[in-house]
């Protein structure tokens, strides 16, 4: 599942379904996190940049992207309408085999 810019109500149902920790759901709000991967005893809390180059331009951009990775789910969160994760999406889906790794191949698609 993916969110962008989730609204409080998104949160706290996405809290309650997957027990997440309150920290985890804080950090997911806000701007700035450094790059990191947290463990709390039903799952975890990645931290993460996506890295776009703009070929006309030559520009970089950075955007912040947060997960919740639970045994079974795989979470987004982000601000930005310019993370597209529909390329991820595509990638999951040329690479059936792989689906069984569950979420584990769903991570590794969204880093790679």
């Amino acid at each position: 599942m993916d969110f962008c810019t989730p609204d409080g109500a998104d949160l706290a149902l996405l809290t309650e379904e997957l027990g997440l920790h309150e920290l985890a759901v804080e950090d997911a709000t806000k701007l700035r996190q450094r790059p990191k991967l947290d463990h709390y005893p039903d799952h975890s809390f990645l931290s993460a940049c996506a890295v776009g180059f703009d070929p006309a331009s030559k520009a970089v951009t950075t955007d912040e992207i947060a997960a919740f990775i639970t045994a079974r789910a795989l979470v987004t969160v982000h601000k930005e309408e310019s993370i597209d994760l529909d390329n991820v999406v595509a990638r999951w889906d040329s690479f059936p085999d792989l689906a069984k790794h569950g979420v584990a191949f769903l991570l590794h698609g969204l880093l790679d």
